[in-house]
């Protein structure tokens, strides 16, 4: 029963794999390297996108932050103190008799946490990441077919005006055509 379960999380995890791999490239399908130039531009110079970046790693540091609170607390202090070690017969500081001690205790501290508020406040900071992640995954899609839309109309517009051009060069030569056979008198009038 845990093998399958293993096979079908990989699964998963290798399709949203590809799936996040054909999401971050999908304008690319086109070939067309303005397209990809302005979508770069866009992405690199957009402030909402870079705002929802600097959001992720606020987000992503707040979790470190909550998450270090459910650890224990380790602290060192150093004091100087102007003594002399006493002459032991054992004591290995004594040999010198000018040295001076040095006191460095470890303190360490540690909350208990019976109710599990910061372990709630921790996995609360995750979810918040979660969001922050999404939000800056919509903005990242939200700009990027923007672009492309807008780049797909302007070609669009772009061909429709050149059949037009082509449809009027048309119309033009069968006007001059008819106004030809008009005026040799193969037709008795002109249709407009």
């Amino acid at each position: 029963m845990t093998m399958k379960k293993v096979i079908i999380n990989i699964f998963i995890v290798f399709f949203c794999c590809i799936q996040a791999v054909s999401a971050q490239s999908w304008w690319e399908k086109y070939n067309d390297p303005l397209l990809v130039e302005y979508i770069n531009d866009a992405i690199n110079n957009n402030h909402d996108y870079k705002s929802a970046i600097l959001k992720v790693s606020e987000s992503r540091a707040r979790v470190e932050e909550y998450f270090g609170k459910e650890l224990p607390k380790l602290s060192v202090t150093s004091n100087y103190l102007g003594v002399k070690p006493p002459l032991l017969v054992n004591n290995p500081l004594a040999a010198n008799k000018t040295q001076n001690l040095f006191i460095l205790p470890l303190i360490a501290n540690y909350e208990i946490d019976i109710w599990g508020k910061n372990r709630v406040n921790t996995k609360a900071q995750k979810e918040l990441l979660e969001v922050s992640n999404q939000d800056a995954k919509s903005v990242y899609i939200a700009l990027t077919t923007d672009i492309a839309s807008a780049y797909l109309n302007i070609i669009q517009f772009d061909k429709v005006i050149n059949l037009q051009k082509c449809i009027i060069q048309q119309d033009l030569e069968n006007f001059d055509i008819l106004k030809a056979e008009y005026e040799t008198g193969l037709s008795s009038y002109i249709m407009f």
